[in-house]
This record gives structure tokens, C-alpha cells and sequence, in this order.
């Protein structure tokens, strides 16, 4: 049940990025958009570090044994941050206009 879960995660975070990266680049202005790519790009290996970093706390505060009890969940849960903000994100920015060209 496990991996189906974290599949299925896998699966809405992938498609979270590309459709994020296109709605940043939507609105931004031509001249702004190098750095604004260049930091939706950055994510993930920001992501990586944030959560390698909590990680590596979770471990050394349950210690090995308990962290394989009980650890990784609080490990799975903290997911929920992210998710709960990529959903308030998404309710509150309006479309933009079909342009054309």
C-alpha cells in the first residue's frame, strides 16, 4: 500500500512541475523570465536539500530503531506542507488570457 501511495504522490508532484513552471511563465515579462526560470528550476534541488535535511534531524532525533518504527511517518506527513500550499496556490491565481498569435 506503501509504494501505491508514494507512486501516486510521485505521479501529482511530476505533474505539478510542468504545469507550474508554465503558469510562472505565462504572465512574467520576456526580460524576466531567464531568472524566474532559472529559480522554478532550482526547486528541485532546494526541495531535495529541505528534505534531506529533515532527513537527516528526524534520524538523529528518533534514533535508528524507532525512526524505522515510527520516524518515517512523520517523515511521509510533513508532505502535507507542500501540498496544502500548492493547493492554495492554485485556488487563488486566476487564468490568464488565450493570446492569439
Amino acid at each position: 500500500m506503501l509504494y501505491i501511495i508514494l507512486f501516486i504522490e510521485g505521479t501529482f508532484a511530476g505533474a505539478e512541475y510542468g504545469g507550474g513552471t508554465t503558469l510562472s511563465m505565462e504572465d512574467i515579462p520576456a526580460a524576466k523570465r531567464a531568472p524566474i526560470g532559472a529559480f522554478v528550476q532550482s526547486g528541485y534541488g532546494t526541495g531535495f536539500f529541505i528534505v534531506s535535511f529533515v532527513f537527516a534531524a528526524l534520524s538523529s532525533y528518533y534514533g535508528k530503531t524507532e525512526f524505522a518504527i515510527i520516524g518515517w511517518r512523520v517523515l511521509f506527513y510533513t508532505t502535507i506542507i507542500p501540498g496544502m500550499l500548492t493547493l492554495i496556490i492554485r485556488y487563488i491565481t486566476s487564468e490568464t488570457t488565450v493570446l492569439m498569435i
